[in-house]
């Protein structure tokens, strides 16, 4: 009887390493089960035929127990190759271990206990493939969240700083012209020019460091309606378009982030285009909330008109589309809202966008 206690106790030790130092121990767990299932299974071959009696009963309960209790966590987190054949061997050895109590009164109870082990080590290999999917597929959507905010930051980006470079660019071109007649003009828009890189090289700054950050929440950058006026102030001061903000008192409070981080890109976008198409047009900025008895209980609606140009703006044909109004028209469609975009009857443009205050139940992706 000497011989059962051997599996037992190489079974239970392989159990106490393994679970004593997690999770350390999960690189070695594989290896665990193996030598643990290899010892039973040459302990049943080993073993003198009809050897029956409580001691092979008690300690191989023992060990089938001790067996299934590695098979979980072997199944789960062992690379593929080792879980499959840690997992087989104690599989084996589970399901086997009752043969060595065979005798030909007890063939019938021994292979109905075959039966009802293997059950339970195929129930215990299940749950370990199961928590291994389930494992993976939170992986796989960490890295996807992940790959989509480095997308969004890319995108803000974009948005940021090519408003800033058009302003830069715009401020040149003025400084060009007015320069040979009054320096101190010249001067000004040099200053605008130094003001809008910094913002631009602090933009890609702070984009670069999040994308390296693993950890790094593009939230923490984003701005949001209460930053509207700064912008709006900030193109008036160094574009010859006129712009009017129309944002209502209050507007700001109880606004979810990822809505005010969109209507403020979508001014920025809009500015942009202004200035790029349209740099002494009349512009009205307006942003408003509205209730209704019918799902999504209450919408924000922000609208950038700008009338006609008098002037033709500078031709930039070998200028590509950017990303803006399609990365904001997805962006708009995922929180559940619309965002069009056209020409208006006076020869202007109009961009609209309209999103649910509350969550959608089944927001687009």
């Amino acid at each position: 009887m000497l011989i059962n206690i051997v599996p037992a106790v190489l079974a239970g030790l392989a159990a106490l390493s393994v679970f004593a130092g997690w999770p350390r121990s999960r690189s070695r767990i594989a290896w665990a089960t193996g030598i643990a299932a290899a010892a039973s299974l040459l302990v049943t071959a080993a073993h003198p035929a009809g050897a029956t009696g409580p001691t092979p009963g008690t300690l191989g309960t023992l060990e089938a127990i001790e067996l299934l209790t590695l098979i979980v966590p072997a199944v789960r987190y062992a690379p593929i190759p080792q879980a499959i054949a840690a997992g087989l061997s104690a599989h084996l050895a589970v399901t086997l271990w009752v043969l060595r109590a065979w005798s030909t009164e007890l063939g019938g109870s021994v292979v109905g206990g075959c039966v009802f082990w293997s059950l339970m080590a195929t129930s215990a290999a299940a749950g370990g493939t199961y928590l291994r999917v389930l494992d993976e597929r939170r992986t796989r959507s960490v890295a996807e969240g992940r790959r989509r905010q480095r997308l969004d930051l890319a995108r803000d980006l974009h948005d940021f700083v090519a408003h800033d470079v058009s302003e830069m660019v715009a401020q040149a071109q003025a400084g060009r012209f007015v320069g040979e007649h009054d320096p101190g003009l010249a001067l000004a828009a040099l200053r605008r020019i130094e003001a809008a890189g910094l913002r631009a090289l602090a933009a890609m700054d702070r984009t670069v460091h999040m994308l390296h950050d693993e950890d790094g929440d593009s939230r923490q950058a984003a701005h949001g309606l209460a930053e509207l006026s700064e912008l709006v102030e900030r193109f008036d001061h160094s574009s010859s378009a006129r712009v009017r903000l129309d944002l209502p008192p209050g507007t700001v409070e109880d606004v979810p982030r990822e809505v005010s981080t969109t209507v403020y890109r979508i001014v920025v976008e809009a500015l942009t285009n202004v200035r790029r198409h349209a740099p002494d047009a009349e512009v009205a900025v307006m942003v408003r909330t509205s209730a209704s008895t019918l799902p999504p209980a209450s919408t924000m609606t922000v609208t950038v008109k700008n009338g006609p140009s008098t002037r033709r703006p500078s031709n930039r044909a070998d200028r590509r589309g950017g990303l803006g109004l399609p990365g904001l028209a997805e962006r708009v469609e995922s929180l559940g809202g619309t965002l069009t975009a056209g020409p208006c009857d006076d020869g202007g443009w109009q961009l609209t966008a309209e999103l649910p205050l509350a969550p959608t139940a089944t927001p687009a992706r």
